[in-house]
This record gives structure tokens, sequence and C-alpha cells, in this order.
């Protein structure tokens, strides 16, 4: 540091002597618009924006912004817009995606499970969690069929009886008079809050 940046009161930190030299104009620094520096310098991905957010890589984000732009409505009617976000690729907390020619800063959602270290992954550990959590469903899909025809066969099993062997009968159920009784006698054994 020089004689006189102590007499100004500068830190001696990086960012107080860098600050004393830009108030002078003399750095080498060529300014740049934050849209301009978001699309030059950051990564490029593809997400998805559904009825609740933008999903990148199955972690959600959203800011209030974007929802009052009225994409969410838009998607309720149509389903799912395939977007490029921009990432940092050291940290996906932040993602920023243009809409309407506009960018939008999102935040990571956190839920009451998030841990702290949850936060802050870097990009190749968000794909890497995507891939584990993509073969994950993928295993359970293929058992899903096989743990519902264990559970209609021990019904069959058990009641002797096709466990979807009912009929369904749409409208208003019957006014009869043996209708009105099956009514009262149910009405009869139920238990009162007041008893």
């Amino acid at each position: 540091m020089e004689t006189e940046m102590y007499w100004c009161g500068i830190k001696s930190t990086p960012l107080g002597i860098w600050n004393y030299w830009d108030s002078r104009f003399r750095n080498s620094a060529i300014g740049m618009q934050q849209e301009v520096a978001i699309k030059s310098f950051l990564s490029v991905h593809p997400a998805v924006v559904r009825q609740d957010a933008v999903y990148l890589y199955g972690r959600k984000y959203r800011s209030v912004d974007l929802i009052n732009t009225g994409i969410f409505d838009r998607i309720a009617r149509s389903g799912v817009i395939e977007v490029d976000v921009y990432v940092l690729t050291m940290c996906v907390r932040h993602i920023w995606v243009e809409v309407g020619g506009t960018l939008f800063e999102l935040d990571f959602v956190t839920t009451q499970r998030t841990v702290e270290g949850d936060r802050d992954i870097s990009l190749r550990d968000l794909q890497s969690l995507d891939a584990l959590r993509r073969k994950s469903q993928t295993a359970l899909r293929n058992e899903i069929p096989a743990i519902h025809q264990f559970h209609d066969d021990r019904f069959k099993e058990d009641t002797g009886e096709e466990c979807k062997g009912g009929v369904r009968r749409i409208g208003r159920p019957p006014k009869s008079a043996s209708a009105q009784r099956d009514a009262d006698d149910y009405d009869d054994f139920e238990v009162k809050p007041n008893e």
C-alpha cells in the first residue's frame, strides 16, 4: 500500500485497494452489464419448466419475479416447457433463465429435510445425484407391477373375490325403502360425538 492510501483510511485488503484505484478511474477493467456477463461466462444447460417450478437435473428452482410473469399458469394448460438455463458450474444454488427476453435469477427451493451442505453443490455433483435418482426410479418402476400382482393375489386368497371385481354404479344412491332402512341401521351403530 502507498502512503496516500493510509491517509485516505483505506483498508489493507485487496478489495479496499481495488476500490481506491477504481474510485480514481485507474483500473483496466471493462464494465459489463449483468445480462451480458451471465450469457458470456455461465454455461448453458437444459431444464424443464413445470407447474410449480423450474427443474434442473431434478432440483427445483423458483423466484417471485418468475411467478409474477404468469409462466406457471400457461404451463398448467400445456404441461411442460423445455428451456435453457445459465448455470455457474461451481455452485448451483442459483440459476438464470430467460423468459420473454428478460433474465430471471432463480433460487434453489429448500424443503424441511434439506441439509445445510446440500444447498451448495457443484453442477457435476448435481448431475451425479440426478443419475442415481433416475437409476433408483427405474429399478422401482420395474418392481411396481409385481407388487400390485402380489397384493391382488393376496386379496383373492383372503376373500375369494377378485381385487378389482366390483361394479361401479354411476349416479346417486337409491332412495328406496330398503336403502333407507340400511342407512338407518348404519346410523344406529355409528358412534355419536356427544355420547
